[in-house]
This record gives C-alpha cells, sequence and structure tokens, in this order.
C-alpha cells in the first residue's frame, strides 16, 4: 500500500490538496433546484396575484362584491377603507353651459326696434335743427355704430370759443334731444372731443378739463330742463384727442373733430 508523501516534503502538492478539498466541501451533496429558480418562481406568482387583482377590480358589478374586496384589502395592508365614488345617473347630472347666454330673438327683435326709432327721432332733429346748430363748415351728423346711435355736431353750435356756457341759441334742440332720449328710455352719453394741434386755451391738458366742463354743462342742462330724468341714464365724457374721426392734416378737419356727441343707446326694456 502506497503512503501519500509527507506535507513537508511537496509543499506545492500539499496546498492543492487541500484546495481540492475545500471545494468538495462547498459543493452541496443533495440534487435541488438553483437558487434563481425559486426566486423567478416567487416573482411569476407575484405577477399572476397582480393580474388577478386587476382582472377583478375591472369585473365587479355590484356593491357587495366592491366591499368584500375592499374589506379584503383592508384587513391585509391595514387602514381605512376607501369610499367609492358617487355615481351621477344621467337624469340627475347637472346641466353644464357652454358659454353666454344668447338673448330670446324677441328681445334682440325689440332692441332692434327701438334703435331704428331713435334713429328716425334723430333725423328728424337734424332736419328741424340743422340750420340753427351748424357750427361754420360743420354739418350735424347722424350715424350708428358699436355704441348706438350716434349724433354729432360741431362744438360751436352750443358753446363760443374758451367757453363751457350752453349757447341759447341750442336749447330748442337740446330740450328735443332729452324728450327723444326719455321717451324711448335710451342711455344718454354725452362726449365732447378736441382735436390735437388746436389749442383753445394754450394748454392741452386745460383744453381736456374744458371738454369735460362743455359736456357737464349740456347734462346739467338735460336735467335742469326735465327734472324727472332718470340721472341714471345719463353720463358725460371728455374725450379729448384720443378718437378723432377725420385727420387733423387741414384747419377744416381739425374743425370736424371738434365735436359734441349725443350718444343712443337702447335695450329691450323700451
Amino acid at each position: 500500500m502506497r503512503t501519500a508523501p509527507p506535507e513537508e516534503e511537496d509543499e506545492d502538492a500539499g496546498l492543492r490538496v487541500r484546495f481540492r478539498l475545500s471545494s468538495q466541501e462547498s459543493t452541496p451533496t443533495g440534487s435541488g433546484a438553483p437558487a434563481w429558480v425559486v426566486t423567478f418562481s416567487d416573482m411569476m406568482s407575484l405577477i399572476l396575484t397582480f393580474f388577478i387583482l386587476l382582472l377583478t377590480f375591472a369585473r365587479f358589478d355590484d356593491k357587495a362584491r366592491y366591499a368584500t374586496l375592499v374589506d379584503s384589502v383592508d384587513d391585509t395592508f391595514g387602514g381605512p377603507s376607501p369610499s367609492p365614488a358617487p355615481v351621477v345617473s344621467p337624469a340627475s347630472a347637472p346641466e353644464i353651459s357652454s358659454g353666454p347666454a344668447i338673448a330670446p330673438s324677441s328681445d334682440v327683435g325689440q332692441v332692434q326696434q327701438a334703435t331704428k326709432k331713435v334713429l328716425l327721432g334723430l333725423q328728424q332733429l337734424s332736419q328741424r335743427h340743422g340750420g340753427r346748430l351748424r357750427a361754420g363748415d360743420v354739418e350735424v351728423e347722424v350715424f350708428e355704430d358699436y355704441r348706438g346711435v350716434v349724433m354729432a355736431l360741431g362744438v360751436g353750435a352750443f358753446f363760443d370759443a374758451a367757453d363751457a356756457g350752453v349757447r341759447p341759441g341750442s336749447w330748442p334742440f337740446l330740450d328735443d334731444a332729452i324728450e327723444l332720449a326719455a321717451g324711448h328710455d335710451s342711455q344718454l352719453e354725452i362726449e365732447v372731443h378736441t382735436d390735437r394741434r388746436t389749442h383753445l386755451t394754450g394748454d392741452p391738458q386745460a383744453d381736456d378739463r374744458l371738454a369735460g366742463a362743455q359736456a357737464l354743462s349740456i347734462a346739467r342742462y338735460f336735467i335742469g330742463a326735465k327734472p324727472d330724468l332718470n340721472r341714471d341714464r345719463l353720463s358725460v365724457r371728455s374725450m379729448g384727442s384720443i378718437r378723432p374721426r377725420f385727420a387733423n392734416a387741414t384747419e377744416a378737419d381739425r374743425a370736424r373733430n371738434r365735436r359734441v356727441e349725443f350718444v343712443f343707446s337702447t335695450d329691450a326694456t323700451d
């Protein structure tokens, strides 16, 4: 029987023997599955459970099954049970407006008819008083725009230069104008405009203040001539030179821009 060489005689061989022995000891003696298979099977089980849970949520059709599912989740994970969202039946669903309400066609027709009446009344006033109210080459104009029905006259028809006192010659026209506004329950706005080149007072800001004083003088005349006038439907405005109707290239155009505008706006209450 051959005996193994002593360990001290072949140190390298001894090292190899010891290495082989340690390798043999680390190898499992059983025949089980590798460790990665166990991990993979656990992951597949979790995925299958997740899809079953999704299927359960997708197919519940009564409150009892939903409550059972919620209680099960609550028992498993803890915490308060979620409350189901309220179901709104189509019959009780609120109506949602998609935009501003549109006025009925009857109201639109009333406004159009009232506007025509005011326009006709102003045209009659222009024919009746146009000769007296013409200021130089500035004629009386009646037209419609986005504000309503407008009657434009030169400032000289109502005021002397750089003065805010209403001329007596314009009183008959003002009396008829306020009667027209009150008769149709119209909103009446008095606008006084200037031009940007002619400075009656030598100061553009002073001209704007003068225009405001002139508009206020006309409003005061209206209130004095008709004390029962609804003052909430009367307003004044000094426009200055921000809204010229004509180019300021010539003196004639500048004179036409220096004007008083009576703006009549109507509504469906007429």
